[in-house]
């Protein structure tokens, strides 16, 4: 069955704005960075332990993204990947990069930078989340006869037609 949609189709985003503009943030942040002194004292337990859990997180953001990247393999563009990391998360890649982004904070010894970077990419990610979202194909039916968009709804609702999740 074809779906066509009497909507023209929406402009693709433009990935060229949001790399400068991430860009220009990553070298503002560095800059503050390298002339921000950390709030306790290097070499004090506690500096340590701020330095190791930001360690951890980007380690996190490192193993997250490795294995959304790995589980959504090519088939990014050609259907709806509903199971793995993005059965917990729309945006996986997102959200471990924020992850890294707190924990690239953390090990400069700085719970404000590593606020402030957290926030940041939360907010460049969920700009870009939404721009990608509004600029996805029209609806279109998929095979069990729902239709989705550029946002991802799971639903466990039980209809006429069988169950969701299949029953096994």
């Amino acid at each position: 069955m074809a779906y066509t949609s009497l909507k023209s189709a929406p402009k693709a985003f433009d990935q060229h704005k949001r790399l400068i503009v991430v860009q220009v943030a990553a070298v503002t942040a560095i800059v503050l960075l390298l002339f921000a002194k950390p709030f306790l004292s290097e070499g004090s337990s506690g500096h340590e332990l701020m330095e190791t859990a930001g360690f951890g997180f980007v380690l996190v953001c490192f193993l997250g993204r490795l294995w959304s990247i790995l589980y959504v393999g090519g088939r990014k563009n050609d259907e709806l990947v509903v199971s793995g990391p993005f059965s917990m998360s729309r945006n996986p890649l997102y959200f471990f990069s924020i992850i890294g982004a707190v924990g690239i904070g953390l090990m400069f010894g700085s719970v404000l930078a590593a606020a402030m970077l957290g926030l940041a990419s939360f907010l460049v990610f969920r700009f870009t989340a939404g721009r990608e979202a509004s600029s996805a194909p029209p609806t279109r039916p998929m095979p069990s006869g729902r239709r989705v968009s550029g946002r991802i709804r799971c639903s466990t609702a039980t209809r006429t037609t069988g169950s969701f999740p299949p029953a096994r």
